[in-house]
């Protein structure tokens, strides 16, 4: 079988991942920007009301597209040939179909207890049905845009995140600004984007299907994907229970401050980290069968955590004039809590990429076993650190758990697939970046804005430097991932820029 350079293997991730983050970046730019629109419309307790019903909604997801689409990934690069991918594919799409129906009919019949359950009012069992089905329409969803991403058909995803993206939000505009309709508008507008969302994608990929399922391939991808229920029910379980150490040591005003930070910090994951691991699975296993698979996984993981831990040190320094314009003075100690939460989220994004043997041999029950011990961790420190520290408190319980749980899962995995981790390298990158990081955090001048030139002027003058110089990589690599990456982002802003151009003829 022939074999993929490393260059070659990072600039074909880099293509997609480049498309994916700008998609889901376009989608959550523009969800922000009319948030405010409809929102103002909407009395506080409807909204509140509204936030409750989504609550449902998240049990079809638990139990089957967040299960079946990991195992989907899996199971494809099992086959070689057509039959076997179609087959794969139209098994994981007809029961993620056929059990999302199955729970929308049991939850209809119960839906006025389900209502009272959520809102303390039977009045909404209609909005609640209607919330199952956009829930079960978005399931079935997940499925088809899985089958993009092992198909490695980014800008085909792109085209269809946006129609769907655009279709619900101009339809809730409709609904609540024009019609009036309040919290009813939001519901049937999410419904009409996932419904149009979906038979799009699958009439996309009617060519992948086929007249038969297998019955042993679904119990091989439940095997390999109900680890992930419990990891998802422990990540639950310790965002809730953060906010309540945080509220009981700190009170509200605490709680204000760590969710602030954190949503500074969930930039990098929204932006980079997510959009990488929607294609990486996909380049993990197109790679498996080759004589030297390691050297790709090794560069992959070596490239996301330098470049994410990159991006953390300017997020962090950042947050400090951003918290000026956006925020109220009494929340600026967020920025404390940003650089913690920012490497925290690293750890756990990068947890697959140290861990790739789990994956490839179907040892996934190491899942939940790494990130229950993490967690564990995590709350306890969090209730020593939170009383002396406050948020960063509980910012830096976060991180030790989620590099434990990396850490577990990273020695796991070297039972069953030895891979070299370029930990050394890492390391030195990171040692560069908590220097400057350091640095910029506690540059002052009078004045956030100037300090904040000065340390981005330094930081990109320098860095990439140093990153050379001490041999985390190669100028050649350097020099080749960095063309790649503006590439990536003129045929991004190429591809936009045709959408809206025939959409616009489409209204003349």
């Amino acid at each position: 079988m022939s074999n993929t350079s490393v260059s070659g293997f990072m600039k074909d991730l880099t293509k997609h991942a480049t498309i994916f983050g700008m998609s889901n970046m376009l989608r959550q730019g523009i969800g922000l920007i009319l948030l405010p629109v409809y929102l103002s419309l909407i009395p506080p307790a409807q909204y509140g009301i509204l936030s409750m019903l989504m609550i449902s909604s998240n049990l079809i997801s638990l139990l089957t597209s967040s299960t079946l689409a990991p195992a989907l990934f899996r199971s494809y690069y099992d086959y070689d040939d057509h039959k076997g991918h179609s087959t794969v594919i139209t098994t994981a799409l007809v029961f993620t179909t056929g059990l999302a129906f199955f729970f929308i009919v049991v939850c209809s019949f119960f839906s006025e207890h389900l209502s009272l359950l959520l809102t303390g009012d039977k009045a909404y069992s209609t909005l609640a049905v209607i919330v199952l089905i956009s829930a079960g329409a978005r399931a079935v969803n997940t499925i088809c845009l899985t089958v993009f991403r092992v198909k490695k058909w980014s800008k085909q995803y792109a085209i269809l995140s946006f129609i769907t993206m655009l279709t619900s939000l101009l339809t809730i505009i409709y609904l609540v600004v024009i019609r009036n309709m309040g919290i009813k508008g939001i519901v049937l507008g999410n419904l009409t984007g996932a419904v149009i969302g979906t038979c799009l994608s699958l009439f996309y990929i009617r060519r992948e299907l086929a007249f038969r399922i297998s019955f042993m391939e679904i119990k091989k991808m439940y095997a390999f994907g109900y680890p992930h229920i419990p990891e998802n029910f422990t990540a639950f379980a310790v965002t809730a229970s953060t906010r309540m150490i945080l509220r009981i040591f700190t009170g509200s005003a605490g709680v204000g401050i760590f969710a602030l930070g954190y949503r500074i910090a969930s930039l990098l994951e929204k932006l980079i980290i997510t959009p990488l691991n929607m294609i990486a699975p996909a380049s993990i296993m197109s790679v498996e069968k080759e004589t030297n698979p390691g050297r790709h996984y090794s560069a992959l993981a070596r490239y996301y955590f330098c470049i994410t831990g990159f991006m953390a040190m300017i997020l962090s320094v950042m947050a400090k004039p951003l918290l000026l314009i956006f925020s109220k003075q009494g929340y600026f100690d967020a920025w404390k809590v940003v650089p913690f939460i920012a490497l925290s989220i690293i750890a756990y994004g990068g947890r697959g990429l140290i861990s790739v043997g789990l994956m490839l041999k179907r040892k996934t029950i190491w899942y939940p076993i790494a990130y229950a011990l993490g967690s564990m961790i995590s709350l306890g420190l969090m209730v020593i650190l939170v009383d002396k520290f406050g948020p960063p408190g509980a910012a830096l319980a976060l991180l030790i758990g989620n590099l434990t749980t990396s850490y577990i899962r990273n020695r796991a995995s070297k039972k069953y697939l030895y891979v070299k981790i370029d930990f050394g390298k890492i390391l030195k990158a990171f040692s560069i970046y908590a220097f400057f990081g350091t640095m910029g955090c506690f540059l002052s001048t009078g004045n956030p804005f100037v300090d904040s030139a000065i340390f981005l002027l330094l930081a990109f003058t320098f860095v990439p430097f140093l990153l050379v110089r001490l041999g985390v990589f190669e100028i050649a690599e350097f020099k080749s991932f960095q063309r790649s990456i503006i590439r990536r982002l003129r045929s991004f802003i190429t591809l936009i820029s045709e959408l809206f151009s025939k959409s616009t003829k489409i209204k003349e």
